[in-house]
């Protein structure tokens, strides 16, 4: 963020443009526009205008100065240079940069980065005339600093970041120095622009140990001897290392005092995880984006856990005891069951004793890894859990509209929904008991209806329909079915209405009720029935009462 001394060294054009005009804005002026320079200016630097407490328009002029005011007679920045600016200012008009018209200065502002003392002000005060002084005001060095913090503290750091940030990507032509912020500290790295960056201009950064024979020395050894074998991180006090940097780096770090960080990996590796008995392979998992996290010269460790999964792994591979340790972690988060599916498969076939993990490169199909299962602190999953997620990527498939499995427990309401979705969907034909059914007559068919059910009161109905089903809060297009209803009867009341129904525009609403054996609907879906079972529904449905459920 840009502090006081910043402030007061700007130069007049860097302190009217990056601060004064971004300041006024903020503060609720209007058109701020820089009007220094040229035949017109007649002293000032800045017009901007605000309507007063009536709604009336009330035009502004600023007379930048920067650095301080001086109380001298002649000069710049001179009390005798600013009355004559205020002057110009308040007797002249200017010419509205928006629309064009003629607008007469109504208050003159005079802002100067740095001290505006009592001096300076009374000897400009008493060149003005009494008319003149009632409109000018004096904003200088801490009035100007404390309006910076309260309306642009939050924009300048942001803005610094921005600076920083092109300074710090064109630290060397073929280098960048990278920067984490974290905790109040700041951590810094140097990182290649490109892949010959090494070769072309190689920046070797000199380290000069003094390790004390102290506990903290002694943690400081242990720290770096663990760092060499495993390449885990270390961080070296300041008092016991000295850095020498390369030329191109030194205009940063110079000699500051700095505490060195060693760390290693970063490389991202696209992979497969395949568990395999024998020949046969029994799960895998593709897509796997492995970070090397951290590689010594004894060990190495990979993870995916950036990646967005509803599972992540962690391998630690141990090259001189060839020895493997798998961490498998499943985090709550709602998530595709296609992916669920896929972990779930890979922990249940983890779960045999004699399996074969192997780490395929994905894009060289080379084994990175592979020997017998590693010890694997994991429970296997549930059969029904698995059977569950294999019906929901079913359910989608066929339907053509992915599940995402919500980050909670299902309700066995929901259980159940899925059951029966996947038995339509697999099957084409779900039958339920049902105590009743409504319908809705089509207009102009009540008298049709009507005399099937006088001839057979209890008679099946086949009724074509669009259906839907949500799931999970996805709908789902299940497409034409037909509803073939069985032990039903409609109340004397709803006959009665049926005879009587008089618009023949307007369908009549009635129910079905269940005889007391029970009454049975099965519903058809037709793009699920193989092509016998269609031709068979379709030849029916000639006879279907002319309906649609409600």
């Amino acid at each position: 963020m840009i502090d006081k001394a910043d402030l007061e060294r700007m130069n007049e054009a860097d302190l009217r443009q990056q601060v004064l005009m971004p300041l006024f804005t903020r503060m609720g002026f209007r058109d701020v526009f820089e009007y220094h320079g040229g035949t017109g200016e007649q002293g000032k630097d800045i017009v901007m205008w605000m309507p007063n407490p009536l709604g009336e328009r009330e035009n502004y002029a600023v007379v930048v100065k920067a650095g301080k005011v001086t109380g001298r007679a002649r000069g710049a920045s001179s009390a005798n240079d600013v009355e004559f600016q205020i002057n110009q200012s308040l007797n002249s008009r200017y010419t509205d940069p928006v629309s064009g018209d003629r607008h007469r200065v109504h208050r003159c502002w005079v802002v100067a980065s740095g001290t505006l003392g009592k001096q300076a002000v009374d000897a400009i005060i008493a060149a003005l005339n009494p008319q003149i002084q009632r409109a000018v005001q004096f904003v200088g060095g801490e009035k100007l600093w404390a309006l910076v913090e309260e309306h642009l503290g939050q924009r300048l750091i942001l803005q610094r970041l921005q600076e920083a940030a092109v300074a710090l990507e064109q630290a060397t032509q073929h280098h960048r120095i990278v920067a984490e912020i974290r905790g109040g500290n700041v951590a810094f790295g140097i990182e290649p622009k490109h892949p010959n960056a090494d070769l072309i201009e190689p920046l070797t950064v000199g380290l000069k140990w003094a390790i004390p024979d102290t506990n903290d020395g002694a943690e400081t050894r242990s720290a770096l001897d663990r760092h060499r074998r495993t390449g885990a991180g270390a961080r070296i006090p300041s008092d016991f290392v000295t850095v020498d940097w390369p030329p191109p780096l030194r205009p940063f770090f110079g000699d500051h005092p700095v505490s060195v960080g060693l760390k290693s990996g970063g490389r991202i590796i696209r992979a497969s995880a395949i568990v395999s008995l024998g020949d046969q392979e029994l799960a895998r998992l593709d897509g796997i984006e492995l970070r090397v996290v951290q590689a010594g010269e004894e060990e190495i460790t990979l993870t995916n856990a950036d990646q967005r999964l509803p599972w992540f792994l962690t391998l630690i591979w141990n090259r001189l005891a060839k020895r493997t340790q798998l961490q498998f972690v499943a985090r709550q988060m709602g998530a595709s069951a296609k992916r669920l599916l896929e972990a779930a498969r890979f922990a249940s076939a983890f779960s045999s004793p004699n399996c074969t993990l192997t780490i395929e490169d994905a894009d060289t199909g080379l084994w990175l890894l592979s020997g017998p299962r590693p010890a694997l602190n994991m429970d296997e999953p549930d059969e029904h859990y698995l059977q569950l997620l294999e019906r929901l990527v079913i359910i989608g498939r066929r339907c053509g509209t992915p599940v995402s499995v919500p980050d909670r427990d299902l309700a066995p309401d929901e259980i159940s929904a899925v059951n029966m979705l996947w038995q339509a969907v697999q099957h084409g034909s779900v039958a339920t008991r049902v105590s009743g059914v409504d319908l809705a007559v089509r207009p102009g068919r009540a008298g049709d209806f009507l005399s099937v059910i006088e001839e057979k009161p209890t008679t099946t109905m086949r009724i074509l329909a669009h259906d839907t089903a949500t799931l999970f809060g996805v709908e789902l297009d299940l497409g034409q079915v037909v509803r073939v209803i069985e032990g039903m009867r409609l109340s004397a009341d709803d006959t009665e209405r049926l005879r009587h129904a008089g618009d023949p525009a307007t369908a009549v609403h009635v129910r079905l009720a269940a005889e007391p054996d029970g009454g049975r609907m099965t519903t058809l879906y037709l793009q699920w029935l193989n092509e016998e079972q269609r031709q068979s529904v379709e030849r029916q449905l000639g006879s279907a009462t002319d309906g649609h459920e409600t």
